[in-house]
């Protein structure tokens, strides 16, 4: 018996007032719709019914791999559609289960809708005692080799023994747009994608000092692509080396070397405000974690964020190095990230960067540069 429907479940969407939670489940069912489209899977009908969407298809294993990655669903389950009649459930869950003497199983039967006489154990032990019999397989209700789930909504139940884990979140398309700074280094793809599960569309903008740089660059925009159904990503691409060889060039001249970093992810900063701005995106994503660099310090933190008037959103301020690249190996984005890292080191990089930048010699500095 082979499955032919996944059972997708949301979490966050269902905590939202019924308005709100309308306009997110409209967004995730044409997200659903697009990532089906997008890797040519056939299906015949998508349902909703008691907080489950329902996805009709013979290409379920197919599916599930796409699917996993749109968000705002947070667990994926192919399984088959039965009459609610017990002898039927019994008949199907021996047949779709699969179970055998040498497998030891636990159902798990819950009634979504209350319309079935039995209470949910009842039906735990009832159909158990039928797999036990006709298999002579071992219960185990800790640690069961298969797990049978039963799901009762009215006159039709679901059957499955497979759960596969969404990444939740709320669907992209719900919160606005983004704008994403993003080299081709490790942290901002996953800074992007963390904004992308919040439902945000995104705007890659990369500051291109390399080419090797800005090809990684368009390598991990098409990794996140495959986040972000529904909703095509459009990278911008700034030359930045000619501005960062004019700025070096000034400070040079008044021997500020060590201000580079500051200046530099400032003018970025500014750039990615005028973008947001012609773009009409509400706010702008980086991917600093405190401490990590010279320009992510406290105190150089509050000197380049200053004058900037929209949000300025650091989804990994609190992740370590390792924290990131666990992240980011999940997301395949570390392969791409970490090719040729030697070249990746900046080339405008002072030999003694500053790490306390004082707002007032900021300010002074900046005027003396204009």
């Amino acid at each position: 018996m082979k499955s032919e429907l996944i059972i997708l479940k949301s979490a966050e969407i269902l905590l939202k007032g019924t308005p709100v939670r309308r306009k997110f489940e409209a967004q995730l069912i044409r997200n659903i719709r697009a990532k089906l489209k997008s890797e040519n899977i056939s299906y015949t009908k998508i349902n909703k019914t008691h907080s489950r969407f329902l996805i009709y298809t013979n290409e379920t294993e197919k599916a599930l791999n796409a699917l996993k990655k749109v968000f705002g669903i947070v667990s994926l389950s192919p399984a088959i559609k039965i009459k609610t009649n017990l002898e039927t459930i019994q008949s199907a869950a021996l047949k779709f289960s699969k179970l055998t003497k040498n497998k030891s199983f636990a159902v798990r039967a819950k009634r979504v809708t209350k319309d079935f006489k039995q209470t949910s154990q009842e039906i735990n032990e009832t159909v158990g005692a039928y797999l036990q019999k006709q298999t002579k397989a071992n219960v185990d209700l800790d640690n069961p080799d298969i797990t049978i789930n039963i799901e009762l909504i009215g006159k039709t139940t679901y059957l499955f023994t497979k759960t596969t884990k969404g990444f939740g979140g709320l669907p992209v398309g719900t919160q606005g747009k983004i704008v994403c700074l993003m080299s081709g280094g490790m942290d901002s793809p996953v800074a992007a994608w963390m904004m992308l599960k919040r439902g945000c569309e995104i705007i890659p903008l990369h500051l291109r000092i390399s080419k090797d740089e800005h090809q990684k660059f368009l390598k991990l925009v098409k990794q996140l692509q495959k986040f972000s159904a529904g909703h095509k990503i459009k990278p911008k691409v700034i030359a930045w080396k000619p501005k960062l060889e004019k700025l070096t060039k000034k400070l040079k001249s008044k021997n500020k070397l060590s201000w580079t970093c500051i200046f530099c992810k400032h003018q970025m900063l500014l750039e990615a405000e005028k973008l947001a701005e012609k773009q009409g995106a509400k706010a702008i994503c980086i991917g600093s974690s405190l401490g990590q660099v010279a320009s992510q310090t406290l105190d150089n933190i509050a000197v380049t964020h200053h004058g900037i008037e929209i949000p300025i959103l650091t989804p990994l301020i609190g992740f370590n190095k390792d924290e990131t690249e666990k992240l980011a190996r999940e997301l395949e984005t570390y392969e791409i990230a970490a090719k040729g890292a030697g070249a990746a080191v900046c080339p405008f990089l002072p030999s003694k960067p500053r790490t306390a930048a004082n707002l007032n010699k900021f300010k002074e500095l900046k005027n003396q540069l204009k």
